[in-house]
């Protein structure tokens, strides 16, 4: 980090569980949305219940006030809460055996630091000395394990904060984020840590595990490669695929796919021209393919024969509209020794559209023979809903 890099530091009291009256300027503000009321105009009722005229929640006045502090120094930003030694010994990640000096005991602070630079987040104990007593890294932690931190639920909750905290990070990123101001939460700050420089689409695409936003272990190398937008020009160029205007246009107009670089180089062999590489990618199963490559790559060099002996209208058929069948079909072959192999691929090039009725769905979505004998490829995909973008990536502008 430069020496001349700036530090940026915003303090905050805030409330979590009512309102809070700052006396000085006679105001109220609400804990939930965020704005102030002048007292004199304030609806306030029996036992001090006070109805925001913004958002009506109703909330009572509390003295449970938390001075939060958030920092900015260079790619890394840091939300501190103040807190005190009885909540901290009950935190799961909190080390029991650190001893902290009597002097910092009086001031002590939960916080969590997001680090740009690297993609990742972890949460931390500090004293008022600036010491930290305990780390621990949480960018690939379930978040049920962190959620009831008190750091975590103000940055869920309170609108000051995660306002001000997507402020730091647009300075960061220098350009518009993703996600609108009220959609902001924990793990998209989360998310956006991990990968910077995206527009909205790319989260959706992410291949995350089947219970929360961690990101499949197989490709969490890919991510890290990822990690900023402005690397993908050059990843694209060292591929293998060809720099076409074409191929650019759909990879930064999808830039999940970047995820699946492998895969789209294979698909680009397979498809066997432009045109056909387009239509591939212009249906709606282009991830059932993606997917079948990636956790059978063996059946890439497959397609390769079966696109060189089947008619062009059948491989491609099948390829665009049942790519789950020529995947099962795919990897049957493959369990054959090779002379069997090369004896079904020839015998392939009789198969005409008729081999589609020999498979049949059930309701679990397996392919049954009519011999009776199974197979199944299930994978999980979080599947993006928009095909494109809606705008292109600013390396193809």
């Amino acid at each position: 980090m430069s020496r001349n890099t700036k530090t940026y530091i915003t303090q905050l009291e805030i409330t979590t569980y009512g309102y809070i009256v700052r006396k000085d300027e006679e105001r109220i503000r609400c804990p939930h949305c965020g704005k102030e009321t002048f007292t004199g105009k304030a609806k306030i009722f029996d036992k001090n219940v006070f109805v925001c005229p913004k958002c009506r929640t109703r909330s009572v006045e509390s003295e449970d006030i938390r001075h939060v502090i958030i920092e900015r120094k260079g790619k890394k930003i840091s939300v501190r809460v103040k807190t005190g030694i009885g909540e901290i010994v009950g935190m799961k990640w909190f080390n029991k055996d650190v001893v902290v000096p009597a002097e910092d005991l009086i001031e002590l602070y939960e916080s969590v630091v997001f680090n740009l630079e690297n993609g990742h987040l972890y949460m931390e104990i500090t004293g008022g000395s600036g010491n930290s007593y305990c780390q621990f890294d949480i960018t690939e932690v379930e978040h049920y394990f962190y959620y009831s931190e008190p750091v975590v639920r103000i940055i869920d909750t309170n609108k000051t904060v995660y306002r001000r905290l997507a402020r730091e990070f647009a300075s960061v990123w220098k350009q518009r984020l993703p996600f609108k101001l009220d959609w902001y939460s924990f793990d998209r700050f989360r998310l956006m840590t991990m990968f910077v420089g995206y527009v909205r689409c790319f989260y959706d695409g992410i291949p995350f595990e089947e219970n929360g936003y961690i990101i499949v272990k197989d490709f969490r190398r890919k991510a890290e490669r990822i990690h900023f937008s402005k690397h993908l020009p050059y990843m694209l160029e060292i591929s293998g695929m060809p720099g076409n205007k074409t191929v650019r246009r759909l990879m930064f107009t999808r830039p999940w796919l970047f995820f699946y670089l492998k895969e789209m180089t294979a698909v680009w062999f397979i498809a066997g021209d432009v045109n056909q590489f387009n239509k591939i990618f212009e249906g709606d199963s282009y991830m059932d393919v993606l997917i079948g490559i990636y956790r059978y790559p063996g059946i890439a060099g497959v397609y390769e024969s079966l696109r060189k002996i089947w008619k062009p209208e059948l491989f491609y058929k099948l390829l665009m509209e049942e790519p789950l069948i020529l995947n099962d079909f795919a990897i049957r072959l493959l369990t054959l020794n090779v002379r069997d192999r090369n004896v079904e691929i020839k015998k392939a090039g009789r198969i005409s559209e008729n081999m589609l009725d020999t498979y049949r769905y059930n309701t679990s979505g397996y392919f049954i023979y009519d011999t009776g004998s199974w197979i199944s490829t299930p994978v999980y995909s979080y599947r993006p809903y928009r095909k494109n973008c809606g705008a292109k990536m600013d390396e193809v502008r």
